[in-house]
């Protein structure tokens, strides 16, 4: 053997010794590992040299390999034949204790070559389904497209989660997030926020489930582990959260009310419109029981004033509500409407092209007259609390804040219709409980001082 060309130079006569020498515990010193191989051997041909020990052990030889084989009669006396791979990246021993294995396996009817391909197969599967996972912040834009039925609302709470708290698994695969991961994540927002944790890994899951369905390769699935949220689920580990029952109680609600009709606000200064809109906003809310977006984003187009009705379209549980109108609230938005100037939306902001957002100073200002804490959500409670005094029935109560009853047990809710006449009765009757004489003639006998109508408005009709 010697060396040209930094190319190992393997004469037969060398592979034969090197045969011999298979059983001899000193023949790897005399080797030299290498890729790269040339022998006195013409282009194309192949020479097998077969060891004098392991019956079916050899070495293939060409031009530019050395490469161990094995090969034997299969059961059905089919010829078989396995390549191990080359000499440099296996040792001669360790090519034998492979060729044995092979061997082993022949003997018994199994071609070690359907193994290798069936393990290659399967690499291959792996490699390809590895690329089609999507890293989580691509899941998550993906799981948004398919989801258009989700709120606005809803997507700007799993925009901040996914972005305060699962930041540092954006570039992650998201079958490379572990259970442990889940639960020390989980761990870590509950110090600061329990509810958003829960929220946060329901989220996760979420995506990681819907991503699991839709992946397919060969028509088998892509992701076959499931979620690792699992683990919280299965263990009981999401947080116990108290549901929230706070409301005005009926103690409170004079005082209230008095102070939301008697505050004074930006607009009564400039002497407009704008005087009566935040004692409108709240009224509302105390009055129909809505969430807060239903109410900022309430448009004239959704009020008839004909038959007194106000409907929402595709509300948080999917069902169109149609609501009948008390007396004083159809005043307060027929006044509202002779100011409209064009603009659609009930509550406009300063600009007349939106509507009003994030009210909370409101609230504030008249928790701090009163004393009485309170959030948006309160008033629906509020809502639903006052009917319950007035002695409304729970279908009829359930049918004016538009309450699913499908994971009600009780089976009359499907058979139990509500008329028209009854939910206007029942909204008169919260009203006048809520309401007193004097709030209402207040209500009723408001001056709207407009000392210059604004123009600025475009009407929506015409865009």
């Amino acid at each position: 053997m010697k060396m040209s060309n930094k190319k190992v130079i393997i004469t037969l006569s060398f592979v034969k010794n090197l045969i011999k020498q298979l059983s001899d515990p000193n023949a790897e010193d005399s080797l030299k590992e290498s890729k790269s191989y040339c022998f006195d051997i013409p282009t194309g041909k192949q020479i097998f040299f077969r060891d004098l020990k392991l019956i079916g052990f050899a070495i293939r030889a060409t031009r530019h390999s050395l490469v161990y084989t094995v090969e034997k009669k299969m059961p059905s006396g089919a010829p078989c034949r396995v390549t191990i791979g080359d000499h440099g990246l296996y040792t001669p021993e360790t090519a034998r204790q492979k060729a044995t294995e092979y061997l082993l396996e022949m003997s018994q009817g199994i071609n070690p070559n359907d193994k290798k391909e069936q393990l290659r197969q399967e690499a291959s599967r792996e490699r390809i389904n590895h690329q089609q996972i999507p890293t989580l912040l691509n899941a998550y834009k993906h799981y948004l497209e398919a989801r258009s039925d989700l709120k606005p609302n809803t997507v700007s709470v799993y925009d901040r989660d996914m972005n305060l708290y699962l930041r540092d698994w954006h570039h992650l695969k998201i079958t490379d997030v572990t259970m442990q991961m889940v639960i020390d994540k989980h761990a870590e927002i509950s110090k600061t926020n329990k509810s958003h944790a829960n929220i946060t890994l329901k989220l996760f899951s979420a995506i990681y489930n819907y991503h699991r369905k839709r992946l397919i390769f060969n028509n088998q699935p892509v992701i076959t582990e499931f979620s690792p949220v699992a683990i919280l689920y299965r263990n009981g580990l999401f947080n116990k959260l108290k549901p929230r029952k706070s409301y005005i109680n009926s103690e409170q609600q004079t005082d209230w009310i008095q102070a939301i009709v008697q505050t004074q606000w930006r607009g009564h200064i400039y002497a407009n419109e704008y005087g009566y809109l935040n004692q409108d906003f709240l009224i509302t809310f105390a009055l129909t029981g809505l969430r807060r977006n239903e109410i900022e984003q309430l448009e004239w187009s959704k009020i008839d004033f004909k038959f007194g009705t106000l409907s929402i379209i595709n509300p948080k549980n999917g069902n169109d509500l149609l609501l009948p109108l008390g007396n004083i609230l159809l005043h307060i938005f027929r006044q509202r409407a002779k100011y409209a100037n064009g603009c659609k939306y009930v509550f406009p902001a300063m600009d007349k092209q939106t509507h009003v957002k994030d009210r909370r100073h409101v609230r504030h200002k008249i928790s701090e007259t009163t004393g009485i804490p309170f959030t948006f959500h309160d008033l629906r409670r509020t809502f639903a609390s006052i009917a319950n005094r007035c002695g409304i029935g729970i279908y009829t109560v359930k049918a004016l804040i538009n309450h699913s009853y499908q994971d009600d047990s009780d089976i009359t809710a499907d058979y139990t219709q509500i008329d028209a006449k009854d939910l206007r009765d029942a909204m008169n009757k919260i009203e006048n409980h809520l309401l007193s004489k004097e709030v209402q003639d207040l209500i009723l006998n408001r001056e709207y001082l407009v000392k210059k109508p604004n123009r600025m408005c475009i009407d929506t009709k015409l865009r």
